[in-house]
């Protein structure tokens, strides 16, 4: 079972891949939007720091796709974590 602690320092050291489902985005006139209808797919995720947050607070973080037209979601990282245990989110330690 993963805790935050742990999440944090794995996070910080790059050891941690996520997998959240994640819709792709929709882009008109240079705006992009997702919307709830749209079909999602496990999408592999870098985890960075929310804004003035750094990763080791255990605040709230952001998981970056590596494929582009993906996007980002912020999370907090203690839902993060729980998400990560009950499932709903694949993670890959190395």
């Amino acid at each position: 079972m993963l805790t935050r602690e742990t999440f944090c320092k794995l996070a910080e050291e790059g050891r941690i891949k996520l997998y959240p489902k994640m819709s792709k985005l929709n882009n008109v006139f240079g705006i992009c939007y997702k919307s709830s209808s749209d079909k999602q797919k496990m999408v592999e995720c870098t985890v960075e720091p929310y804004t003035i947050f750094k990763i080791k607070e255990g605040y709230k973080v952001v998981l970056k796709a590596i494929d582009e037209n993906y996007g980002s979601e912020s999370y907090y990282v203690s839902d993060l974590v729980s998400l990560v245990n009950e499932g709903r989110i694949k993670a890959i330690i190395h």
